[in-house]
């Protein structure tokens, strides 16, 4: 009787061992294809998370430089205004740059920030009594780029200086 059990084991001859084998490939295909999965989602939201403070970061600047205008009674934009309409040739003033702010909020570390203020022209004061009030376009525009990469955030925000006619 002892001598059946050692003929069937002779007879498996290492198809347990293959079996074994070919389910430990599979586990470890499995599990390295996991891991490049988790990487690449981590890369991603890093990614994400590096755009969202560019982007906050533009938008800051924006903000700043509304409230400095602001602050000291758009005196920057009527400057502007006086130059167009003491102009020769006003049409040159249009889309020109005018005088502006040195970005306000640069004490972010890596990022490199742009600001630009261009007049856009005369138009009819939104919400105003025709005739009475006249409306200066500006054009402000903040940049902010991280350093040793090429993210990039660009925004832009219109501001109307809104004049009463004399």
């Amino acid at each position: 009787m002892m001598n059946k059990p050692m003929n069937t084991m002779k007879n498996q001859q290492g198809s347990v061992l293959l079996f074994c084998l070919v389910i430990l490939f599979v586990l470890t295909v499995l599990a390295v294809s996991t891991m490049s999965t988790s990487l690449l989602d981590e890369k991603m939201a890093k990614n994400v998370q590096i755009r969202q403070s560019i982007f906050q970061a533009t938008q800051t600047e924006l903000h700043s430089q509304v409230d400095y205008y602001e602050r000291f009674d758009y005196q920057w934009l009527y400057n502007a205004v006086d130059l167009w309409l003491k102009s020769p040739n006003p049409k040159a003033w249009l889309n020109a740059p005018v005088a502006v702010q040195p970005p306000l909020e640069s004490a972010q570390s890596g990022m490199t920030k742009t600001v630009a203020l261009t007049f856009t022209g005369e138009m009819v004061a939104p919400g105003s009594s025709f005739g009475k009030f006249t409306g200066y376009g500006y054009d402000l525009r903040s940049s902010t780029t991280l350093n040793n990469s090429n993210i990039t955030s660009d925004q832009s925000q219109g501001m109307i200086l809104i004049v009463p006619q004399e």
